[in-house]
């Protein structure tokens, strides 16, 4: 319905040419700004990501089992069971691949990771509310 209305209400208004024509000059000078817009948000995008590469810190070439851990809780945005980060680990580090329970020993003895619900863990706690 509102469709519609929106296209008579064009109709009625766009029946001189001239109206046609000042139509259309706004309408390339509307699509001229969101091309210039979408360029610079291009160009801001790209300078955002030649300055994060060089901040990045590389993988370790040997990364500890807890180093391990920090970085698969660390690239999720949700906790994980204890077999969840074991298997995550499998897939991504080609090192020798700790069992279940020495990742639990790793998970328990350290603070930061905290562990969610009854079985699930993330890496770093709950902040506070904002003071």
């Amino acid at each position: 319905m509102l469709g519609g209305a929106a296209t008579l209400a064009g109709a009625i208004v766009l029946v001189k040419p001239e109206r046609r024509t000042i139509v259309l000059q706004v309408m390339k000078l509307l699509a001229e700004q969101i091309a210039e817009a979408a360029g610079e948000a291009r160009q801001l995008e790209w300078r955002g990501i030649q300055i994060l590469q060089g901040v990045i810190l590389p993988q370790p070439e040997n990364p500890s089992i807890k180093q391990q851990v920090s970085i698969i809780l660390a690239r999720h945005a949700t906790p994980l069971l204890a077999q969840e980060i074991h298997d995550a680990i499998e897939g991504r580090f080609p090192t020798a691949l700790p069992n279940v329970r020495e990742l639990r020993r790793v998970l328990e003895g350290n603070s930061a990771f905290v562990r969610v619900d009854s079985d699930r863990w993330q890496f770093g706690g709950e902040a506070g509310p904002w003071r």
